[in-house]
């Protein structure tokens, strides 16, 4: 039998619209059964306040899924790294730091926390169902083989920036919109200042060795490299729901542990360049009383002394020195790129720690103090270089506690033997 061309047509138009029906009711099917399996899922954020080792001053966080299906709780973890991992040492100096995304039971990680002495809190989020399952199954996918390791960074991509991204997923990027147009009170500097302030010795080493690539102008967005930020973030944000409704992401907060012997991270940094500068000025005073001493007196012991003052002095900043240099040329810590407190420390105060050894062991002393000095002066030089710049806003760089401690050393060992010199030359032309 024969079908007209227009029956034909109204055929193919019937059974286009039966597919589209099919499609249409098999989607809202599958979103029926994510709905119902989220039902199922609550998502809770654990923040950790600060440790004691060096790599958890700044606290950590971890996400957990609670599934009443299978009567199971699950932290996933994005801060795992292992020690004994091959090449870890080699992969950390070079910038290289891979970590990993674990999952445990989370009643044991919570026992873990709070028994590590470390304050601890719990926030529960407001989400719907489909939003929820989208974060467990984003959750599940990292913790696959192929997945699960990732290349860390310090303020881009940590165990907090990870989470904080896939929350931003469960609310269609609302979080990432709504926080890059707050800006943050502190730079990255600043902010991780108020973590290390307490040990004046890594405050200035780890301030020393980045650049002004932390001290550019950053968001709230950006801040929640911190999990303390983070959780405070998201207690302040609220998103918009698929019925047009403003929902505050946060529905409740618990407070874990607070150790009150634990110290409370400030919310304020306090500068430390004051006594850096007194420190500076007493280290610098006391070489130019041991350089004035050997004019003086010319006596060996006290040569001897200056030779042990200029060694450990300027091995200190040497090695310093060469290991920004080093990091500057040779690795990917890209925080410590185009760092300008290579004007202040470097490789070149090596040679004044050798002759500071030979100062002590060898002969030829006063030849030796004259090599140090000369090499102070070059230092004190390119000190006044950092200055100018500094002086005129041609650098931004935050180094205000480099400056402070290191330049009064690098004026007084540079600029008195100077004087000294001068005064000498002045003294044997009035005698001629």
């Amino acid at each position: 039998m024969i079908v007209p061309m227009n029956m034909q047509r109204k055929l193919l138009l019937l059974l286009m619209i039966l597919l589209t029906c099919s499609l249409s009711l098999h989607a809202e099917e599958t979103l029926s059964e994510e709905a119902l399996r989220g039902e199922h899922l609550t998502i809770r954020l654990m923040t950790l306040g600060q440790g004691d080792p060096l790599y958890i001053w700044y606290g950590h966080v971890g996400i957990i899924v609670d599934d009443t299906l299978t009567d199971r709780s699950l932290m996933f973890d994005f801060g795992v790294f292992n020690f004994k991992q091959d090449n870890f040492y080699l992969n950390f100096s070079m910038g290289r730091l891979f970590y990993q995304v674990m999952a445990s039971y989370a009643e044991q990680r919570i026992d873990y926390a709070v028994d590590s002495k470390r304050n601890t809190s719990m926030i529960t989020l407001d989400l719907p169902p489909e939003s929820r399952y989208k974060i467990y199954t984003a959750l599940i996918d990292h913790i696959q083989p192929e997945n699960r390791t990732y290349l860390y960074h310090h303020y881009y991509n940590n165990c907090s920036t990870k989470i904080r991204d896939i929350i931003d997923m469960g609310v269609d990027g609302q979080l990432k919109q709504w926080s890059e147009d707050i800006p943050s009170q502190y730079s990255y500097r600043e902010h991780i200042r108020r973590y290390s302030g307490n040990s004046l010795i890594m405050d200035f080493i780890l301030n020393f060795l980045q650049s002004s690539v932390i001290d550019t102008p950053i968001s709230v967005w950006d801040e929640m490299f911190l999990p303390d930020r983070m959780e405070r973030a998201l207690m302040r944000f609220s998103y918009t729901d698929e019925s047009g409704v403003s929902r505050p992401i946060v529905s409740e907060r618990e407070i874990l542990s607070d150790f009150e012997d634990r110290p409370e991270i400030p919310d304020l940094w306090t500068p430390k360049w004051p006594w850096a500068l007194a420190l500076g000025s007493l280290i610098g005073i006391f070489g130019i009383l041991l350089r004035y001493l050997v004019d003086m007196k010319d006596l060996n012991f006290i040569k001897i002394l200056l030779g042990a003052y200029h060694t450990v002095l300027a091995l200190f900043g040497g090695l310093l020195g060469t290991v920004l240099l080093f990091m500057m040329l040779f690795t990917d810590h890209d925080v410590t790129f185009g760092n300008v407190n290579l004007l202040l420390l470097n490789p070149l105060l090596l040679y004044a720690a050798l002759k500071g050894i030979l100062l002590i062991f060898g002969k030829q002393k006063n030849r030796h103090i004259r090599d140090i000095d000369n090499l102070w002066a070059i230092m004190s030089l390119l000190s006044l270089t950092l200055l100018f710049l500094k002086f005129f806003s041609i650098i931004v760089q935050q180094n205000q506690m480099s400056i402070a401690l290191i330049v009064p050393i690098n004026f007084a060992l540079g600029i008195y033997p100077l004087i000294r010199r001068r005064r000498d030359r002045k003294s044997t032309e009035e005698e001629r």
